[in-house]
């Protein structure tokens, strides 16, 4: 099936925000990539008025499949989910009572159901989620409601360096870290298919005018300038701004009022994944510049001229903090 012709239900409805009831609230994508700030933002948007937050519902969806395939899911990461899994069942952890729903719920067509199903007595919908979670599967998205795509990026280095520091540590890795390869049981980076969803899925979104351009945001631009960033993104989706917005409470009780899979939210916070994010106040700028390629280990080396296509592309239509 023709990706356009998937896509041509839900065209129509990609517009500027508009309407006061459930069914007409905007439903706002942030589509981004992993270890790029995006939980901070997150955070940033749980506390803006009228809003509802959607974490990774997508996700979700794929990580499931991931957990259905041994091939697919390294043992240590399925590991780790079951002991989120046991803490869920037990019911004894700190999102216990929140909107947050078991993670059996989850598929696709659920998740689109539940979107455009909308929210009483809210005014947009904000969800959060990964490329690489819709990117097979466009035809469920959301269809018959305004929808808006906007889109977080990372320099491929910064990204790649985050991705590989997370990795080592989640598996508990003690040896050289030079001799470490991030491609050996990583469901993220396939040296032998790599693929870069967030600029695929960008192309799509312009290809089959669901935006005619859509927003994007540079991700240490973003913390380093969200003063001049979030005005301006707000301002792009017809949305009031306060500069109250760029700092937040520390707790991360806020997370009890998203809506999500609780198993999903709790094992990627007691695994690092969301737990600095989640524990932040602020975007705080990084204290180090971007790792020169020089300087890059050679096991993601291999993906910076493949994944630079479409951070460059996507990078010349940024929101600027000019």
């Amino acid at each position: 099936m023709k990706v356009a012709y998937i896509l041509g239900g839900i065209k129509m409805f990609s517009r500027r925000m508009n309407g006061s009831n459930q069914g007409q609230i905007p439903r706002i994508f942030l589509w981004c990539s992993p270890r790029s700030y995006s939980t901070a933002l997150e955070k940033c948007m749980s506390f803006v008025d009228g809003v509802q937050v959607w974490h990774e519902p997508y996700m979700v969806c794929r990580q499931l499949e991931l957990l259905s395939n041994p091939m697919l899911m390294p043992p240590h990461l399925f590991q780790k989910f079951e002991e989120a899994q046991n803490e869920v069942d037990a019911g004894k952890h700190e999102f216990h009572g929140a909107k947050l729903e078991p993670i059996d719920c989850f598929s696709q067509s659920w998740v689109r159901g539940r979107l455009e199903a909308g929210e009483r007595d809210k005014k947009f919908i904000f969800v959060k989620d990964m490329a690489a979670g819709i990117i097979d599967n466009l035809e469920k998205l959301p269809k018959g409601v305004p929808c808006r795509h906007t889109f977080l990026i990372r320099h491929p280095h910064g990204y790649l360096n985050s991705i590989r520091n997370y990795v080592m540590s989640i598996y508990g890795y003690q040896g050289d870290p030079k001799l470490f390869d991030v491609t050996e049981n990583n469901p993220i980076l396939h040296k032998k298919n790599p693929r870069d969803s967030l600029y695929l899925l960008w192309k799509t979104v312009i290809a089959n005018n669901l935006e005619k351009e859509p927003l994007v945001i540079d991700a240490d631009e973003l913390i380093t300038y969200p003063h001049k960033i979030l005005p301006k993104y707000f301002e792009a989706l017809g949305m009031p701004y306060d500069p109250k917005y760029l700092k937040w409470d520390s707790e991360d009780k806020v997370v009890k009022q998203w809506k999500g899979a609780m198993e999903h939210v709790l094992w990627q916070k007691r695994n690092g994944v969301t737990s600095k994010a989640l524990a932040s106040t602020e975007f705080t700028p990084s204290k180090s510049a971007v790792t020169p390629r020089s300087e890059l280990a050679p096991d993601i080396d291999q993906f910076v001229d493949f994944l630079m296509v479409g951070y460059k592309e996507m990078h010349k239509k940024r929101i600027k903090p000019e």
